[in-house]
């Protein structure tokens, strides 16, 4: 029985950690000027963007490109 709760608890904690978390930059960007939401938006897409799809085959390494 225990070796299912230490599991269950981790999930849990993780879980109610990303939930508060969440809610934290939701509140953070409510208090945020346009400007400055735009602003972070799309560092936000730039870096997603370089990170995992290198610009959608646009970006410099030559992955996608034709």
């Amino acid at each position: 029985m225990s070796q299912l709760l230490v599991p269950l608890f981790v999930f849990t904690v993780a879980t109610l950690g990303a939930g508060a978390a969440f809610l934290v930059i939701l509140v953070a960007l409510a208090g945020v000027e346009p400007d400055q939401r735009r602003a972070w938006a799309a560092w936000l897409r730039r870096t997603f963007c370089r990170i995992f799809f290198d610009c959608f085959g646009r970006g410099g390494s030559g992955v996608g490109n034709s």
